[in-house]
């Protein structure tokens, strides 16, 4: 076992964002753009078990079905992760990581 380094670096605040990924699809949305809200609420519901949420998004036109979960501590995200990553979640296996601060997930590759 790995002894935790006390005194070390504080944690980087992007370490609070979880990534969620294959949470639905774009072409979910096509049909019935209410499901978005759906999964979202669930999303919520799901994650305010694991801390208090700062902001939750969805991001409905990522071709791998992203969802970013910001929380207060480090600490919640961790338990956000360890929980979800491998979770089936609507009939799709999720995974979640902690977001590497530098990804945008908003602006994927501009159509037209």
């Amino acid at each position: 076992g790995s002894s935790g380094s006390s005194g070390g670096p504080s944690r980087m605040r992007h370490e609070r964002v979880v990534i969620i990924k294959n949470m639905f699809h774009p072409m979910d949305f096509e049909d019935d753009p209410l499901v978005l809200n759906e999964i979202r609420e669930d999303l919520r519901v799901e994650c305010s078990k694991f801390g208090q949420i700062r902001k939750l998004l969805l991001f409905d036109r990522h071709p791998d079905g992203v969802a970013s979960v910001s929380f207060r501590d480090p600490e919640e995200a961790d338990y956000c992760i360890q929980t979800l990553d491998g979770r089936w979640f609507g009939g799709r296996q999720i995974t979640a990581q902690a977001w590497d601060g530098t990804t945008d997930y908003q602006s994927g590759p501009s159509s037209g």
